[in-house]
């Protein structure tokens, strides 16, 4: 985990990236923000990617098995298991939260407005940036 690095972000709808990126635009984090729709696409940027990334968000309100899939490649990989990876949705369904709460994530949150998102993103990235961990690359 890189504390300055790209903040990933696997979304395929696009009203939550609209939700997302004014979100970001009123937080004041240097941390790049890199969108994909797809996550094999995240993965592969990741594997090349000359900065560890900070922080992974991933949605949950597009392809499950897409995700859960995405879930199972960090798993095998050391390296991309050391990133946080924070699940989200714009809408509460019991079935897809039950099934990200089987995998081995760092939450799962419902960003469905601005200003609660602002909060709730404010939190996450505080408490990731706080964090210590035997694997921080900016020390």
């Amino acid at each position: 985990m890189s504390r300055d690095g790209p903040v990933i972000v696997i979304n395929s709808d696009a009203n939550s990236r609209k939700l997302l990126l004014e979100v970001f635009a009123k937080l004041e984090y240097d941390n790049e923000l890199v969108f994909f729709s797809d996550a094999d696409e995240a993965l592969d940027f990741m594997e090349k990617a000359k900065k560890s990334p900070f922080l992974i968000l991933l949605e949950m309100n597009g392809k499950l098995t897409d995700r859960l899939h995405f879930k199972e490649k960090m798993e095998r990989d050391h390296a991309l298991q050391m990133i946080p990876h924070i699940f989200f949705s714009t809408t509460y369904d019991q079935k897809i939260v039950a099934h990200a709460s089987s995998s081995n994530n760092q939450g799962f949150f419902i960003m469905d407005n601005v200003d609660d998102t602002v909060d709730l993103v404010t939190v996450i990235i505080e408490y990731w940036k706080r964090n210590a961990s035997p694997f921080d690359l900016s020390h």
